[in-house]
């Protein structure tokens, strides 16, 4: 691995055949890189790449506007919780001219805002992962009702594939109180995002709220677009008890185009 630093010292355990010509010109020096392996979840993308690790927002903006004036494209980096090259492509680029920027490391920041009924809001960076969303919103007695049952991905990685969870309304069954169904998305009040702004000739953090015209382009957005935090809806702290069932006829589950399917019979 190849780690620069504030006292530009390098260490290494690749051979330097393995290491880019040059070092990112002009970069950053108080942000820490590396040019290291890129492995997704699925062990099929792997490649050495430029991955910084910024602090704050105001980190992830600068490195963002060096990246515009030096060639460089930005991906945005969680868990890598994923089978889809949508950080980085085995074949189609170098890797070089990519950076990598990961939120796992510092931006996992969390807050609850208000535990009021029907009110509950809470704030979270994209670089938590989503089991500690949801562990310390249980600690205000607070939670989510539809969510994917993995611990790896963080929230932002969440948010851009519209991840979800596998409930639906029952017969005669509405949404508990305060909760919905679907993707975690439609939880979403307000989120931070980098764009470019050109009055500023430059690229900014600008807050959008869920009634902004251009919100729903952000709300899964493939990982083309970086979120830096969002402010989300909480519920009421709910159990669950797991239930597997293998009694279902094919014709519950895949209704006619009609949409006249049925749902599951109660127990």
């Amino acid at each position: 691995y190849y780690y620069y630093n504030n006292n530009t010292n390098w260490s290494s355990s690749y051979t330097p055949s393995k290491f880019p010509s040059n070092f990112p010109p002009n970069f950053p020096l108080h942000i820490p890189v590396n040019f290291t392996d890129y492995r997704n979840w699925a062990g099929e993308i792997h490649k050495e790449s430029w991955i910084a690790y910024p602090e704050n927002s105001d980190q992830i903006l600068e490195l963002t506007n060096w990246a515009r004036h030096h060639g460089f494209k930005v991906r945005p980096s969680g868990s890598k919780h994923t089978w889809a090259p949508l950080t980085i492509q085995q074949n189609d680029y170098p890797s070089e001219m990519v950076l990598v920027i990961d939120t796992t490391r510092h931006l996992t920041k969390m807050k609850v805002i208000s535990t009021q009924p029907g009110h509950s809001v809470f704030w979270a960076e994209t670089g938590i992962k989503f089991f500690e969303v949801l562990e310390k919103l249980e600690e205000s007695n607070l939670g989510i009702g539809s969510f994917p049952n993995v611990k790896g991905p963080t929230l932002g990685g969440i948010l851009a594939v519209g991840g979800r969870g596998v409930g639906s309304y029952g017969a005669n069954e509405s949404s508990p109180p305060d909760h919905s169904f679907g993707s975690v998305s439609n939880l979403v009040i307000s989120l931070t995002a980098v764009v470019y702004n050109p009055v500023f000739d430059s690229y900014v953090l600008q807050e959008f709220h869920r009634s902004h015209p251009e919100a729903k382009a952000f709300l899964v957005h493939l990982g083309r677009a970086f979120i830096t935090n969002v402010t989300m809806r909480a519920g009421p702290l709910l159990n669950y008890t797991l239930n597997s069932r293998a009694d279902f006829k094919p014709e519950i589950f895949f209704g006619p185009p009609a949409g006249t399917a049925q749902t599951p019979p109660p127990e």
